[in-house]
């Protein structure tokens, strides 16, 4: 995670873990690919790799909000065409997804957002031998960024975290709060920080 959009640069991501599969370093199932929801490569997974396990950086689900936080996401994989490729890839894996769900204050962690995601997450594991449990949700407390800076962006305090995840666990989805390492955030090194840190240091 954190290197890129895996799934934009497919063919060669699946070489990778079969060359590290055949040195015995590692096995399919043992890797998870974290995606934006790149779709149709959603699909190709299910198909090609269902072994592989996924991950899909979420973090809103209405197209409004989900184009602001990941613009290079919406509109170009919808949340319908995620919606059916995520619904396609339960039943053909019979595996779950992890749903990655970054914390941001006053921006996505109200009850309301808590109640959407549930409903969207339960709509889209409809009829799956254990429906949104199929689904299962990591929170992940903003850490800072230069960009998210510009833009205003604060992690919720850990009581509010706690709150929302109690919201999405009363509609029988388990979740998961995933908090950064103390260490991680003094030297930019936690998620969502350490690729924009070498940025820096090439751009020097």
């Amino acid at each position: 995670m954190g290197m890129g959009e895996p799934l934009q640069n497919y063919r060669n991501v699946l070489d990778a873990i079969g060359v590290l599969s055949e040195m015995g370093a590692t096995t399919p199932k043992n890797v998870t690919l974290s995606t934006v929801g790149v779709a149709p490569r959603i699909l190709a997974m299910a198909r090609e790799a269902p072994e592989v396990r996924l991950a899909l950086s979420l973090h809103a689900v209405s197209e409004k909000l989900r184009g602001q936080l990941l613009p290079v996401a919406s509109p170009t994989w919808p949340l319908g065409d995620l919606a059916d490729a995520v619904r396609t890839y339960l039943t053909t894996t019979k595996s779950s997804i992890y749903v990655e769900y970054i914390m941001l204050s006053g921006v996505n962690d109200t009850e309301h957002h808590a109640e959407e995601l549930c409903r969207w997450l339960t709509q889209v594991a409809e009829g799956e031998a254990g429906g949104p449990a199929k689904l299962p949700v990591n929170l992940i407390p903003y850490n800072r960024t230069e960009a998210g800076d510009r833009d205003g962006f604060e992690a919720p305090t850990v009581a509010h975290c706690k709150q929302f995840r109690s919201w999405v666990r009363s509609a029988g989805v388990p979740c998961t709060i995933r908090f950064s390492t103390r260490d991680g955030s003094p030297i930019e090194a936690a998620c969502g920080q350490l690729g924009r840190r070498l940025q820096r240091r090439g751009s020097g």
